[in-house]
């Protein structure tokens, strides 16, 4: 009986605090559907880029550098989608920059003598190139996938083992990173995307305390108070950046960019974290729920922008010819792809001006509307 009434008492608080367990209740079907939206519910697809240099021998129309590509197209999973996602384009160049912006996993080069080579049945095998940028975890898959193919391809017709050789060359420097090194900048992000507890802290223990109430009587204004409390934990911000990243020099780390690029990514994601924070706790009461909901988009940010794990990147619409993917509109994912390009690859400001621009205009967004709904919520004058 005593069993029974402390059932009954625990029932009774359970539903008092409903926002937890409607947190807990919902997280994970919550994550089920947005990587299902990201993914599009399928396997993932690698997008190659390809350079076809391949001329076929005289007095034939037969070209096996076609040919492979035709056999990329009809590659599925079980379930009918597409493993690879070609892309034909004119030059190396132009393929490493798509690369570098990971707008595609993989380049592959045919050279001109690969039909001429296939078709002589001699001692000499025909060779491909790969390229990619070994930071992105999404190479090494879609290579083994490609190379897979291609030496499959090519045993076909000549009906040898190991038909093909493979070169392989990495973009920029990042052959000469160790995976310790790779890693840095997403736990980079991760420190500035943790500034959603601290900032949200600041705000909630105002609204618990009445001090809110008390600032409403006198000139202060939306800004004041949201711009005091920014600068502050920019401050917070640019201290926890600098402990990651002293300690990760200390155990090996080199950065191959300008420091003062990472400083500006760094600030811009700091500011669009704030904005983040001012929209969640403009829903919240006090800490308790503050804590609770507050961890579903810490969740979010930290694994579905890649500051974490690899996440795939389905295309949704392209601007020029840049890929913008649901992620996309994570603040941190631009975040950590700039990052990766300054740290590893040591591009300057010219080179991540897209993912400068695109985080800015999702701080903006996201600050506009926190503001916006802080003050309806939290700074209405009576």
């Amino acid at each position: 009986m005593k069993m029974i009434s402390v059932i009954k008492k625990s029932f009774l608080l359970q539903i008092r605090d409903y926002w937890a367990l409607i947190i807990t209740l919902i997280s994970a079907p919550f994550f089920v559907m947005i990587y299902w939206v990201i993914t599009s519910g399928t396997s993932t697809t690698y997008t190659l880029l390809t350079v076809n240099n391949d001329k076929s021998i005289q007095n034939s129309t037969y070209n096996a550098g076609n040919e492979l590509l035709k056999s990329f197209a009809i590659m599925k999973y079980e379930g009918g989608s597409s493993i690879l996602n070609i892309k034909q384009i004119k030059s190396i160049e132009d393929g490493k920059s798509i690369l570098l912006n990971r707008d595609a996993d993989v380049l592959l080069k045919i050279p001109e003598d690969f039909t001429k080579t296939i078709l002589n049945n001699d001692s000499i095998k025909p060779s491909v190139k790969l390229y990619g940028d070994i930071s992105n975890p999404r190479y090494s898959v879609a290579a083994i996938m490609v190379f897979t193919a291609v030496d499959g391809f090519v045993r076909n017709i000549t009906k040898t083992e190991n038909a093909v050789v493979l070169n392989e060359e990495f973009i920029g420097n990042s052959s000469q990173r160790t995976e310790f090194e790779l890693s840095i900048p997403g736990i980079i992000v991760f420190s500035i995307v943790m500034l959603l507890f601290t900032a949200g802290m600041i705000f909630i223990r105002d609204i618990e305390a009445k001090t809110l109430s008390r600032l409403k009587i006198t000139r202060m204004t939306i800004f004041d108070y949201v711009g005091g409390v920014t600068i502050m934990q920019l401050f917070v911000g640019a201290l926890s950046v600098i402990i990651t990243f002293c300690t990760a020099v200390a155990l090996g780390f080199k950065s191959n960019g300008s420091l003062w690029v990472a400083i500006l990514i760094s600030i811009i994601t700091f500011l669009s974290i704030v904005g983040i924070t001012l929209i969640i706790v403009s829903f919240c009461k006090n800490s308790i729920i503050f804590l609770t909901a507050g961890n579903v988009p810490l969740f979010i940010l930290m694994f579905l922008s890649g500051a974490m794990i690899p996440i795939p990147r389905t295309p949704l619409f392209t601007i020029g010819e840049r890929i913008v993917a649901w992620n996309d509109f994570l603040p941190p994912t631009h975040a950590v792809i700039a990052l990766n390009k300054v740290a590893t690859q040591g591009v300057k400001l010219s080179g991540v001006i897209y993912e400068i621009a695109f985080l800015s205009v999702l701080t903006i967004i996201y600050f506009a509307i926190g503001i916006l709904l802080f003050k309806r919520k939290h700074l209405r004058m009576a």
